[in-house]
């Protein structure tokens, strides 16, 4: 979990703190990030480069190319 952005998972956590309601946007967008996340810290063993793309019907495999090919 090293991209912590106010969309995703960051904005989910930090919702309390400011007094404000998260959304369900902040878990849907926490999820699609995960699998980047998963290659990053797993696979290729550092924070790295890959990253998320919202709306793809098989982010999952978009991630896994990308962490193959970096």
């Amino acid at each position: 979990m090293g991209n912590l952005d106010h969309f995703g998972l960051g904005g989910m956590m930090q919702s309390r703190i400011k007094g404000s309601r998260s959304s369900s946007k902040n878990l849907a967008f926490g999820l699609i990030g995960m699998s980047a996340d998963f290659i990053n810290a797993y696979i290729l063993g550092n924070v790295g480069r890959t990253g998320h793309a919202a709306g793809a019907c098989a982010t999952f495999l978009f991630n896994l190319h990308w962490g193959k090919k970096l």
